[in-house]
């Protein structure tokens, strides 16, 4: 295998992580767990981000790494969880030339297509001095090599190599990496339009945005009893971050904020509610009528499969629980699309079940698409709105007639006076003076 990685591209790497180290310090929640390195049992840099941020809330951490902020006393205990580590990889060898093999984390119950995403994709690698190295994965050209070997496709963990530039197994241990160091992809967001932000695994954060900018937002003097929320780990582990969590605390009611897996909901379609499997519905009945009273857009989901411990099966729930999350475009892989509107109905629902003032919207900061003028502005809306209209008609050709009645409706009352089908079907629209001359 050839060396691919210039070392340009590692200097450049380099000064794109010092700055979004200085961008972590403040700004969105949503914006920075997104872009911050996860993998399952690897989830220091999340749960030290977020004891730093909610320090005013007196978090702890245990050793496993599950972040726990307790306010209010009495009852009732209610129980606000949300997992935030994702699918990722560890190194399992190191070649003589340098290269690192890989093992994937979890091994199994990811996106199908999960390893053949990640070909040819800029990574890092999180040594355990907590240093970030560049890596990106070998893959073949698609244009150079049309007719590729089943034996050379980077689609699973045995065929993958991870170059980070070294060219010996010494050069890689002097970069600090060493065996079982996680792997994740380099992770950036970014702004959509419609108020969406896409990134890698994104929905595997978005609950633990929310739940973050509720706990700053809220007015805890509201509290009506003991309000626990939970950042666990290793939800992709057996749920291990959430079995410990559940020996320490006794709640009288659980909420998880989290991916529904079974939904089809798309961004934009609201917050989203369900329950558990052969599980209680009271809660879940009952966020539903919260959100009707409040006109917050919501959407009832079917039921999920109840977390399981790795090894002690079932995990004991109270009767009342329920799940709340949001809508995720493509989920479990490099392109998931939230919306930061889903988002803050979600937050703003379980502001009306805790009983407390939000006193303003969550900030959606670095997620407004902006143009440079108020008239590039309205042509964009424009173009959307007819982009959006044409595509939504069927036009298969030699049936076009839909779609020509569509471009009718969208011209304005002057053109209409001069559209016309030819014989062919074609939609004409002359305009100008009639004279003799060529048209």
């Amino acid at each position: 295998m050839k060396r691919t990685l210039l070392p340009t591209l590692l200097i450049s790497l380099a000064l794109a992580l010092t700055a979004t180290a200085q961008q972590r310090r403040s700004g969105d929640p949503l914006t920075i767990l997104a872009e911050l390195p996860g993998v399952s049992g690897y989830e220091e840099k999340v749960s030290a981000w977020l004891a730093e941020r909610l320090e005013a809330f007196s978090p702890k951490v245990d050793n496993l790494g599950n972040v726990v902020i307790t306010l209010g006393t009495g009852a009732p205990h209610r129980l606000l969880v949300t997992s935030i580590d994702e699918p990722g990889y560890v190194v399992s060898a190191i070649t003589d030339d340098g290269f690192l093999r890989v093992q994937r984390l979890p091994q199994r119950g990811v996106h199908p297509w999960f390893d053949l995403l990640h070909s040819a994709q800029p990574v890092l690698v999180l040594t355990r001095s907590g240093q970030l190295v560049p890596g990106i994965v070998a893959g073949l050209s698609t244009h150079l090599h049309r007719d590729v070997a089943p034996t050379s496709r980077t689609d699973s963990p045995e065929r993958m190599y991870i170059d980070v530039g070294a060219r010996s197994t010494d050069e890689v241990r002097e970069l600090g990496i060493d065996l079982l160091d996680p792997i994740t992809l380099e992770k950036q967001t970014h702004a959509l339009a419609n108020g969406e932000v896409t990134a890698p695994f994104i929905g595997d954060r978005a609950g633990a945005a929310a739940l973050a900018r509720l706990v700053e937002g809220m007015d805890a003097a509201k509290l009506t009893g003991t309000l626990t929320i939970a950042f666990v780990v290793r939800s992709y582990m057996g749920n291990q971050g959430l079995d410990r969590l559940l020996n320490q605390v006794e709640p009288d009611e659980i909420i998880f904020v989290q991916r529904l897996v079974s939904s089809h909901a798309r961004p934009g379609d609201g917050a989203l509610v369900s329950a558990f499997e052969r599980g209680n519905i009271s809660l879940a009945t009952e966020l539903l009528a919260i959100a009707r009273e409040n006109h917050i857009p919501v959407r009832a989901e079917f039921p999920e499969a109840p977390p399981r411990g790795r090894y002690t099966g079932p995990l004991p729930l109270p009767a009342r629980t329920a799940l709340l999350g949001v809508p995720v475009l493509f989920p479990g892989t490099p392109a998931a699309t939230v919306s930061i509107g889903d988002a803050t109905r979600l937050e703003q629902l379980l502001a009306h079940y805790l009983g407390v003032t939000l006193p303003q919207a969550p900030p959606v900061r670095a997620h407004t698409v902006e143009s440079n003028t108020d008239r590039e502005t309205r042509e964009s809306q424009t173009e959307e709105r007819v982009l959006q209209a044409l595509i939504s008609v069927y036009g298969v050709s030699g049936f076009e007639e839909p779609v020509a009645e569509e471009i009718y409706k969208l011209l304005p009352d002057w053109a209409k006076e001069w559209a016309f089908l030819d014989a062919a079907g074609n939609f004409i629209v002359p305009f100008g003076r009639r004279t003799d001359k060529p048209s």
